[in-house]
């Protein structure tokens, strides 16, 4: 299956909070704008811009929309699939859904980002019909926390919601592993080569970290990137 373009996943994005929030116009009021204003159903409609290009969700718009409407950070750039998100008043199921705690800390994918402590800060409500999907019939352990940084594009964008099963805190096969290293949280690809040595690298060739551990190393995995 082809990863989605961050154009994409915003559009889709922007077509579920029209759907939540009734109309173009209810969210351009929200965001400070005309009612009228045609931005946004250009975007919906990817209206042509006469130049053979078509009208695309820019970082700065995706990013004040999160701030007005009280997104988490990056919400835009994330798809969410799988995630339960009710109407109004709506009340979960319990039986149908399960709460995952998410954590503030964050994950950075990249060298440079900024370091925050990590805290839970809520939880999000994922099917359990979606988790067995995974092979999880019990979810205790289950994490979230965001990404950070774009090291690991195209399978991690900054701003997506990673699972992650914190019960895994040590190599258990090649895979992405959350990695805590010097006060700061990595998501990054662990491997064996052929000698039976472990390689952290990036999954972004602009980035090429791979970096051999040795053991002289301070690592700490708290999880495997489900």
């Amino acid at each position: 299956m082809d990863l989605k373009e961050i154009k994409e996943i915003r559009r889709d994005n922007l077509n579920e909070l029209i759907q939540n929030h009734g109309s173009t116009a209810e969210i351009n009021e929200k965001l400070g704008r005309k009612r009228n204003h045609p931005s946004l159903t250009q975007i919906r409609n990817r209206s042509p811009r006469g130049n053979g290009t078509f009208y695309e969700m820019g970082d700065k718009l995706a990013r004040l929309l999160e701030d007005k409407l009280e997104l988490p950070r990056g919400w835009m750039d994330a798809e969410h699939t799988g995630i339960v998100i009710p109407s109004g008043d709506d009340e979960f199921d319990d039986e149908i859904s399960v709460k995952i705690p998410e954590y503030g800390g964050g994950a950075g994918m990249s060298k440079q980002h900024h370091s925050m402590e990590e805290v839970l800060v809520g939880d999000i409500r994922l099917s359990r019909l979606f988790l067995r999907t995974l092979g999880y019939q019990n979810p205790q352990g289950l994490t979230t926390t965001t990404a950070y940084g774009d090291s690991m594009a195209p399978t991690i964008y900054p701003g997506a919601k990673v699972l992650v099963d914190s019960n895994v805190r040590e190599f258990v096969g090649n895979g992405i592993y959350l990695l805590y290293v010097a006060g700061n949280e990595f998501i990054k690809r662990i491997s064996m080569n052929m000698k039976g040595k472990l390689l952290v690298s990036t999954d972004n060739p602009n980035e090429q970290l791979s970096e051999l551990l040795d053991g002289s190393e301070e690592i700490e995995i708290r999880g495997r990137v489900v």
